[in-house]
């Protein structure tokens, strides 16, 4: 998370989270899997507080975990944490505050 730009106390409490998400929709079926994935987006959409504005965080999202090793990302995917609205929505609003950070330079 260092790599990213995260700062060490929200680094931390976003791998804790997807450790939880990976454990958690570990003894998920994949239909369970898919009603909490349709519940995390709309509760990203609900979070961002507008479909424009979440689009624009997943876009930043993206934009930041480009940053880091390939294989974070990778494993991060893969344990279904990139599914998470909390996870997706600190990693955009960073990528936010880099963007906003940069534009003003």
């Amino acid at each position: 998370m260092a790599e990213i730009g995260l700062e060490p106390s929200i680094g931390a409490a976003v791998v804790e989270l997807a450790i939880d998400v990976g454990n958690r929709i570990a003894g998920m079926d994949e239909g369970e899997r898919e009603l909490w994935r349709r519940e995390q987006q709309a509760l990203f959409i609900k979070c961002a507080r507008s479909e424009e504005h979440a689009s624009e965080l997943l876009d930043y999202a993206k934009a930041v975990l480009e940053r880091g090793d390939p294989g974070y990302r990778e494993l991060l995917a893969k344990c279904g944490a990139l599914d998470d609205a909390m996870i997706l929505l600190n990693l955009g609003l960073h990528g936010e505050r880099l963007a906003a950070r940069n534009a003003g330079q």
